[in-house]
């Protein structure tokens, strides 16, 4: 209908040019005879307007062939700025039965416009004991919505456990419709069946660097089933109907303009909004349990792991020939902690309930191995056998942070399992071979955690990774030679997540593999690495370096002039790109806190011409200063620095990268010697 009026339109403007009037001075006059130049004006104009028409006629044509196909040329011009991806429409249904079971079904199409987007083309699905894939499908159109292929049953790969590392009755179903010209639309269509839930699925609204055209996300349900939610960065509210015994709800949403997928954002894996839902009751095999709060929701997860740390009585006697010689508490438990660490090892475990529900410490000590679940109730089971009491922890693990956990929302967004030991205020991390007890890196610090407890959950903080935790000190020998070469000699000490890469060099059994790695993860390149050595402490999250290395063209030359970078080996690397319209708050978590000394050493006949002076830059984002000393022979440089971290909002960006700016300038400051004579 559209188009046809448009046509209207246009034939209505060819009759007023034939019509046409002339306007001299303001006074309207009527049309004079056609001159030979206004009559071919007159053609080339309806000229103009049948090709047109032509044009409006074939694209409508092509429209109404195509409309059901999601041709690219639809997508409203708005929408395309800053996405990667536009989602044309989205369809979720939960279906609910009962408390315990459900369906699922979802129907999306998407429109890819750029490589970044590629990842919308694949779906996933996981079956288990507790959900059945009912229905897996896809369509690939290109740009046009042309049908360029169906996928079929035989295109769906089916990921099971490796068994030399898990144990799993879970299948990954994955179903990826590749194509490399762009843009292109991708068609899914899912429908699971649940048996056991306690988590609906959340509705992810919309992602960073997506648009969203329409979409809706519908939970029917009977009208006795109770349940909260609650939106994350969006205020969208739920229409409610009734049809029988049955209650509607409904959130939908339309014409959703992209958020750019810009740097140092804090929301995790890219989900800009989405709607949380918490099942108040809750059924899975033979346990119910009620998650209308955290202290609720922990009772119940409490409850499918209860009674499971009973050490067989060997073991009960091992235990107390370990820590015979152990004053303390804390000392047990690190006697302990070695030795679950020396003795078992992490196997995944994903049997029927075993996703929540722990093999018992029976299990463990017979076979030696354990998930996380497993291992930190063994560790658990190991500790009450000390009269140590301590308490498992559901968290997210994750290097890159973890979904928000809201204190109102009893919506269980966990993947792993700790253990806390509350008399010491200690976490440990009963999956790692080499951690110190006591110490959570990346993987889980700084986050939420639900502790449980037999009088119920208790939502706590593990304990952040601060610029004080993260350190490294340094000693750094730059010996220079006359062609700009430089021979180095190296001494690190660094603690927390500073430390972390080299405690799993430490641990790589092949030498020529660990030096790789190491050379790898340098600064500079090197031409030769003479020695290497990386000590590890047992009982503290640090570990020492030594290193010594000759590496080509340390400095550049320019005549008899050298040009010397005086922090090249121990460089500080932070920036941020230029953004003046910065949309997203900035956060950025990584922090730490160096102290390194740099002695370069001058070749022989050579002396300093130009050394920076010392400098020092203070924000609220952190402290720099480098103070620099003048020998004969050699300059000496001791750089400290504070890097915070940053969570301020958007308008506020540009100071923050100014402030990386000041420091990398900084610290890229060089000193230029000359030959005598």
């Amino acid at each position: 209908m559209f188009h046809f009026f448009t046509c209207l339109r246009l034939l209505q403007k060819t009759v007023q040019l034939q019509a046409q009037t002339s306007s001299v001075s303001g006074k309207t006059t009527h049309c004079s005879p056609p001159t030979r130049s206004n009559f071919s004006r007159l053609r080339r104009d309806q000229t103009s307007i049948f090709r047109l028409l032509t044009l409006f006629f074939a694209y409508s044509q092509l429209l109404c062939a195509q409309a059901a196909f999601y041709p690219s040329l639809l997508i409203q011009p708005d929408l395309t700025s800053n996405a990667h991806v536009v989602v044309r429409s989205s369809e979720t249904v939960f279906q609910v039965e009962n408390e315990s079971d459900a369906t699922i079904e979802r129907n999306w199409v998407v429109t890819i416009l750029r490589p970044e987007g590629k990842y919308a083309a694949q779906t996933i699905c996981l079956q288990d004991a507790f959900s059945e894939v009912k229905k897996m499908e896809g369509r690939l159109y290109d740009g046009m919505g042309n049908l360029i292929h169906e996928g079929e049953k035989k295109d769906i790969v089916d990921y099971g456990g490796n068994a030399e590392y898990q144990f799993t009755d879970t299948r990954l179903k994955m179903l990826s419709l590749e194509y490399n010209t762009f843009p292109f639309t991708v068609e899914f269509k899912t429908k699971e069946r649940i048996r056991g839930f306690f988590r609906i699925p959340e509705f992810e609204v919309q992602r960073l660097g997506e648009a969203v055209q329409q979409a809706a996300y519908t939970i029917v349900a009977p009208s006795q089933y109770k349940f909260k939610w609650k939106g994350l960065n969006t205020d969208i509210q739920p229409s409610i109907t009734t049809s029988g015994t049955e209650t509607i709800w409904k959130w939908s949403v339309k014409n959703l303009a992209a958020k750019p997928d810009e740097t140092q954002h804090p929301y995790f894996h890219g989900q800009y909004s989405e709607v949380l839902f918490a099942p108040e009751k809750v059924k899975i095999d033979d346990y119910s349990g009620d998650l209308s709060n955290w202290t609720q929701a922990g009772r119940f997860f409490y409850a499918l792991n209860r009674d499971r740390d009973h050490l067989p009585a060997d073991m009960q006697a091992v235990v107390r020939d370990l820590t015979a010689n152990a004053p303390t508490n804390r000392e047990k438990i690190a006697v302990l902690y070695r030795y679950l660490q020396a003795n078992y090892r992490y196997v995944s475990i994903q049997l029927g309930l075993g996703g929540w529900q722990t093999f018992d410490a029976e299990f463990v000590s017979k076979k030696k191995y354990g998930d996380c679940k497993a291992l930190s109730n063994y560790m658990k089971a190991l500790l009450k056998a000390a009269d140590i009491p301590a308490y498992q922890a559901l968290i997210f693990g994750d290097e890159e942070g973890a979904p928000t956990c809201l204190p109102d929302l009893a919506a269980p967004r966990f993947n792993h399992v700790v253990l806390y030991v509350p008399g010491e205020n200690l976490w440990l991390e009963c999956t790692s071979h080499t951690d110190p007890p006591g110490y959570l890196g990346d993987f889980t610090a700084g986050r939420a955690a639900l502790l449980l407890m037999p009088d119920g959950g208790k939502l706590v903080q593990t304990p952040p990774l601060g610029p004080a935790a993260s350190t490294r000190s340094s000693r750094s020998d730059i010996a220079l030679d006359e062609a700009g070469n430089a021979t180095v000699q190296s001494r690190l000490l660094t603690t927390g997540s500073r430390h972390d890469p080299y405690r799993a060099l430490a641990n790589e059994k092949n030498q020529a593999e660990r030096d790789k790695h190491f050379s790898e993860g340098l600064p500079v390149s090197i031409s030769r690495l003479l020695s290497l050595a990386i000590t590890t402490s047992e009982s503290l999250p640090e570990a020492g370096v030594d290193y010594r290395l000759q590496t080509a063209a340390y400095a550049a030359r320019s005549g008899k002039r050298m040009f010397v970078p005086l922090t090249r080996t121990v460089p500080i690397r932070r920036s941020l790109p230029a953004n003046d319209v910065r949309i997203l708050d900035l956060h950025i978590a990584n922090c730490y806190t160096l102290r390194d000394t740099v002695v370069i050493h001058f070749p022989a006949g050579y002396e300093a011409e130009n050394v920076p002076t010392s400098k020092k830059i203070e924000s609220e984002f952190g402290v720099y200063e480098m103070q620099i000393e003048q020998a004969a022979d050699q300059i000496r440089i001791v750089r400290t620095a504070e890097i915070r971290p940053v969570s301020v909002p958007a308008t506020r960006y540009g100071e923050v990268r100014q402030f990386y700016l000041d420091v990398a300038k900084a610290d890229g400051a060089q000193a230029v010697l000359v030959k005598k004579g």
